[in-house]
């Protein structure tokens, strides 16, 4: 049997689809990584082969706060046998920086004795944006509403906007076309920040 006639085409199929795609091994080790998650993830496939996936862009939340490992679902699923689909998490780049992804990850089986498993992950940042933007538009239409005036308004809409897209301070500013200088109309803060002495 031609092992290296069977891998060729396997590998110019994992190449030839838009999601990433990698295998682990029982240890969670990258076996294979294909075009389109080297280049969602910014690495080759000769810096991930053979190291622990989970530790190298799963390893934290958004925040930056640690993802144990035992709490990942890839890992869940390797222990349990079950595949499993996330619909929202973050992966890490080389460079540091992170991408809302959902992903999906399936047991590998041979003859009923598990061997590892194949993750696939595809990049939904521009989805996760549309989603944030049709949010923002409709929490500002309801205070639109429910305000008797604009200036009644102007705290609540910049309210919405903030806890929507995840700011930590907000800052609304008019122009005076008189005077042809800009105006801070409202501030909003998250709960966790303190501000100091603000005029408007």
């Amino acid at each position: 049997m031609d092992t290296t006639a069977d891998l060729v085409p396997f590998e110019a199929l994992l190449n030839s689809t838009s999601e990433g795609v990698y295998g682990l091994d029982l240890e969670g080790r990258c076996t294979f990584l294909n075009r389109a998650g080297s280049e969602m993830l910014g690495y080759t496939r000769y810096e991930v082969l053979g190291r622990n996936m989970h530790r190298l862009i799963h390893h934290s939340h958004e925040d930056r706060s640690p993802y144990p490992e035992q709490e990942c679902p890839v890992s869940r699923s390797m222990s349990s046998g079950q595949a499993i689909k996330v619909e929202s998490e973050v992966l890490w780049r080389k460079d540091g920086s992170w991408f809302s992804a959902e992903y999906a990850a399936s047991p590998i089986l041979d003859k009923g004795v598990l061997r590892g498993a194949v993750v696939t992950f595809a990049d939904i940042t521009r989805r996760k944006q549309q989603e944030r933007r049709i949010l923002v538009q409709h929490d500002v239409s309801r205070v639109m509403a429910e305000a008797a005036s604009l200036s009644e308004a102007l705290p609540k809409i910049l309210q919405a906007i903030g806890e929507d897209l995840g700011w930590q301070v907000g800052v609304l500013w008019a122009l005076n076309r008189r005077r042809g200088v800009l105006r801070a109309r409202a501030l909003w803060h998250a709960a966790n920040v303190e501000v100091g002495d603000f005029e408007t």
